[in-house]
């Protein structure tokens, strides 16, 4: 991101990767199959996290406690929301059309 990265370009590949690896090992067994879920279901959370009430909530816990005041991740968070979304557009629909017939002979008595 500091290096102007754009969230599409190919050179984001190994942060998402790391992002959806890191996120896949938190969420254990329910962690989607589908990669492209997987992206969407954490450009979701993250999105849920860039909430500037987050950012007014900290500042103000810091001045509260005398603490320096934290960075905003507000841009990470966006560009990492960015990122997922541009790899979690990717979706393959399947249609499966089963045919089956069944012919029961009763044996007459």
């Amino acid at each position: 991101m500091e290096n102007g990265v754009a969230p599409d370009s190919p050179a984001a590949d190994p942060v998402v990767t790391a992002l959806s690896t890191h996120y896949a090992r938190i969420l254990g067994s329910q962690a989607p199959h589908d990669t492209a879920a997987l992206h969407r279901r954490l450009a979701a959370r993250l999105e849920q996290m860039n909430d500037p009430r987050r950012d007014q909530y900290l500042s103000l816990l810091a001045v509260i406690n005398g603490w320096p005041a934290p960075d905003s991740l507000e841009p990470a968070l966006t560009w990492a929301v960015e990122a997922l979304r541009a790899r979690g557009r990717v979706r393959v629909r399947v249609r499966v059309r089963v045919r089956v017939r069944v012919r029961v002979r009763v044996p007459q008595r």
